[in-house]
This record gives C-alpha cells, structure tokens and sequence, in this order.
C-alpha cells in the first residue's frame, strides 16, 4: 500500500508539472546553461538579476578575500556598474607587485567572467543591461 501511494503522489507530481508546462506557460522555450565554477555562476547571476547593489551578492556568494580577489571583484564591480562590457586583456591581470601564481589565478577569474558574461549577452548586443527604473 506504501508503495502504491508514493507512485500516485509521484504521477500527480508528473501531470501537475505537465499542466503548468504545456497549459498554463504554453511549452515554453528553456534554455539550459551550464557554468563550470561559481565564479562564473555569481557573475551569470549578476548579469540576470542586475541587482541594485551587486557588492551583497558577490560577497555572499565570493567571500574569499585576497589580494587577487579583491582587485578582481573591484574591477568586476567597476564595469558592472559602469554597465561596460565584461571583457579583459592583459592589462588587466599582467599587473606588477602580483607574483605568477596570483597572476595566472587573475586571469582565470577574469576568463570565468567574461565567459559568464558572454553566455549571458545577445549576440548582437554585448552591452550590460539598462538599469531598472
């Protein structure tokens, strides 16, 4: 009887999640994105939500506190903001007074952004989305 009352609430489950799909949304489009480290995450989500204040998020969900971090977040932060495009070059990471290692770990935080932020944007239009009003 157990058994037999799991698989009904599992059917109803099933036809419940089939009407809010194909009757109420009508079958709607969904896309599936696939984001390979949290740093990428936090930025995609940065980018969906264009949150008011995006410094709460970020250190919520990026707490770690280091030199290359900090220079990562505030400069990720500035373009957000500045609602510039989240793209970097050599200049951005290739910075004196950083060792290798912190330079390299830079230049990986910077490439999970801007491929965060390039999974995000309209191919057409690689802007930051306008502000809420």
């Amino acid at each position: 009887m157990g058994l037999q009352l799991v698989a009904l609430r599992i059917r109803q489950e099933k036809i419940q999640q089939h009407i809010l799909l194909h009757v109420v949304f009508k079958n709607p489009s969904l896309t599936k994105y696939t984001l390979t480290t949290r740093t990428a995450a936090v930025v995609f989500a940065l980018c969906v939500l264009s949150p008011e204040d995006p410094t709460k998020i970020l250190e919520t969900y990026l707490p770690n506190d280091t030199k290359v971090w900090r220079r990562w977040k505030e400069t990720v932060l500035q373009r957000f903001r500045n609602k510039e495009k989240l793209h970097f070059k050599e200049e951005d990471w290739n910075l004196s007074g950083y060792t290798d290692e912190e330079r390299k770990l830079l230049c990986s935080l910077y490439g999970d952004a801007q491929t965060a932020y390039d999974g995000f944007m309209p191919i057409d239009n690689k802007e930051m989305p306008a502000e809420k009003s």
